[in-house]
């Protein structure tokens, strides 16, 4: 029986304009009714969640939303939304990738732990400059030879592959969290880092916990490398028909985005009310005065 879901946004919840498919919502509603829970798990920031959530009834219901991969949790409480967790990156870890990035010629970008600026080592960098516009969040520079002004939640960092393939192996070996940028398509020349230990998964089981939920009952949908630690852990993986061969590979289902997932969230549902009927059966039985012949 499946009582959360994790959804992953690009590639898989939303559809091409950016929102979520009006019958996907109806499905949604229709397992919150038996108190499914639903957690957006994205590699965004809030500023670009927080509206998704509301659409799907997020804030009525107290939703988790995972964001930037894990880094920041929030969660509704009376229409308010508050940071619950975050997990960013130490200041020796900044320096260090910092440095690594400068001797490889590499590009960052990263959010900064406030939710409110961003930053770069290269001011003139043309990703740095769109995903400062595309998160609204003010720019600028870091060079990592000193502290800096505030600690980092996620980094997006692009390179040469030469290099990026370079800069893995110093990751794996300080067990920084990467995966190759996987939207609008995947690209390996792109990574998205985290800090050790800290990914979609992380966050998965910490609310899991939370709600006493199994791994067995939890329904994953994901398309991206994000993902796959998600998608592999939960009792049903869902990759998108679209997503690349690795990700399908570690999933036990497929489905298209938009209708696919609808009709796959109305099976978890219909679980439910077939359950409730048993129930109510077993209890009108139960209830029911015994015979006197």
């Amino acid at each position: 029986m499946i009582k959360m879901i994790g959804f992953d946004l690009d590639g898989t919840l939303l559809n091409s304009k950016g929102g979520v498919n009006k019958n996907t919502i109806e499905a949604i509603r229709a397992a919150r009714k038996y108190n499914v829970k639903i957690i957006i798990n994205t590699g965004r920031s809030i500023g670009r969640v927080e509206e998704i959530s509301r659409s799907i009834d997020g804030y009525k219901f107290d939703d988790y939303i995972v964001t930037l991969n894990g880094a920041k949790i929030f969660k509704f409480s009376d229409d308010n939304l508050t940071e619950v967790v975050s997990k960013p990156f130490s200041e020796d870890q900044i320096k260090e990738i910092f440095k690594k990035a400068k001797d490889l010629k590499l590009k960052i970008f990263a959010y900064g732990v406030s939710g409110k600026k961003s930053f770069t080592n290269k001011k003139g960098s043309i990703i740095a400059i769109g995903m400062s516009k595309y998160n609204k969040l003010p720019l600028s520079k870091y060079d990592g030879t000193t502290l800096p002004t505030e600690l980092f939640s996620k980094m997006i960092i692009r390179g040469s592959s030469k290099n990026i393939t370079t800069f893995k192996k110093f990751l794996t070996k300080k067990e920084y969290i990467f995966t190759s940028a996987s939207y609008p398509k995947t690209n390996p020349k792109i990574l998205e880092v985290t800090a050790p230990g800290i990914d979609k998964l992380y966050a998965l089981k910490m609310i899991a916990k939370e709600f006493g939920i199994k791994q067995s009952e939890i329904a994953y949908f994901g398309d991206g490398e994000n993902d796959i630690s998600s998608l592999k852990w939960v009792g049903s993986s869902f990759a998108m028909a679209e997503a690349p061969d690795q990700i399908k590979e570690v999933s036990k289902f497929r489905v298209e985005q938009g209708e696919g997932i609808t009709e796959a969230i109305l099976k978890f549902v219909e679980e439910h009310v077939d359950e409730s009927h048993a129930s109510n059966t077993i209890l009108s039985d139960e209830a029911a005065p015994e015979s006197k012949d």
